[in-house]
């Protein structure tokens, strides 16, 4: 498969699984994890990004996985945690959301194989338009491989 920037994403793959010389790496693909992770006890507050991460040019990254958490509140639908993904700068999608329960916790775990290209961005999002306190989680796992 052909990225539409003209990069042939199994050899990108091949790539990262061996070092100049061939050799396999220990570690397959780990140019450099990097994970967004926010995991706070949040007063009520707005729409807010806690951490953002940008492909660096040169490289891609792969999105392989994500876990978001809410804590119940009194009204359904007044605390939320998302994971929002910006290609090529044509503006924030949600690619995944997560609100609150009246009664229980809720949580959500995705295994994903999300592959961004240089320029895309991936935020992390909490809102809790509750009163009280509320325990939230978004957190995302993130493999940067150098092109």
């Amino acid at each position: 498969m052909t990225l539409s920037h003209g990069h042939d994403v199994n050899a990108i793959l091949r790539a990262a699984r061996t070092d100049a010389a061939g050799r396999a790496l220990a570690n397959p693909g780990a140019d450099l994890l990097v994970n967004g992770l926010y995991d706070a006890l949040t007063a009520s507050s707005g729409t807010t990004a806690r951490w953002e991460y940008t492909v660096p040019a040169g490289c891609a990254a792969i999105l392989e996985g994500l876990y978001l958490y809410v804590q119940w509140a009194t009204t359904a639908g007044q605390v939320l945690a998302r994971v929002d993904v910006n290609r090529a700068g044509a503006g924030y999608g949600t690619f995944a959301e997560i609100e609150n329960d009246t009664v229980q916790n809720r949580h959500l775990t995705v295994s994903a194989s999300l592959l961004l290209r240089a320029g895309d961005q991936v935020r992390g999002v909490t809102n809790n338009g509750d009163p009280g306190v509320k325990l939230m989680r978004v957190n995302a796992y993130l493999r940067q491989i150098t092109l």
